[in-house]
């Protein structure tokens, strides 16, 4: 008994797939995050964050993410799970002719002290007369003795994480390296 599909009836249930709308490709949207984490150990609203250090706007989105510790990014997988068990307010967005961005800003020992991750649309408008949009990439600039890294993507869910800095992949990976070195020691 032949079990195999043939080849057009692949296509025709692909193409049903696509049409009925049963994956994200069908609809055209993009699915993001949509919150802000404002790396502070107190209540604050968005009205309070609506301008940056330097008096230039920038995004607060509800909800606002806490963490203990106040300066650890939300671990998003953690986020998800607890938001299954529990009754969370929505946290994600769609769209479907924008991309997911993220907002950060890092400190000048280039730790991250918050950030906002939502749905949007990133234009560079270098040349006024010509603005182009974004839809990949990250753009850093120097705000004084801060950093705003700006991200822009556009597959599902793509502005989740938080940038772990170089410090502390150095701190991870120096056990192993101190490891590696005595056992070496102890071969010779």
């Amino acid at each position: 008994m032949d079990l195999r599909w043939p080849g057009g009836a692949i296509f025709i249930v692909g193409t049903l797939y696509l049409i009925l709308g049963a994956c994200p490709v069908a609809t055209g949207n993009t699915q993001c995050y949509n919150f802000t984490w404002p790396g502070v150990n107190k209540s604050i609203e968005c009205k309070d964050k609506k301008n940056d250090m330097y008096d230039n706007s920038q995004p607060c989105i509800y909800p606002l993410i806490y963490t203990v510790p106040f300066t650890s990014p939300p671990n998003i997988s953690a986020l998800e799970a607890h938001c299954q068990a529990h009754d969370c307010p929505v946290f994600k967005c769609s769209t479907k002719d924008g991309s997911c961005i993220q907002w950060k800003w890092y400190d000048i020992n280039e730790q991250l002290i918050n950030y906002s991750s939502f749905c949007g649309n990133l234009v560079d408008q270098t040349k006024v007369e010509s603005p182009v949009p974004k839809t990949s990439g990250c753009w850093r600039q120097m705000m004084g003795t801060y950093m705003r890294e700006v991200c822009v993507c556009d597959t599902n869910y793509c502005n989740q994480g938080a940038r772990h800095s170089v410090a502390l992949l150095l701190l991870l990976l120096l056990p192993v390296a101190a490891q590696t070195a005595v056992t070496t020691l102890m071969i010779l």
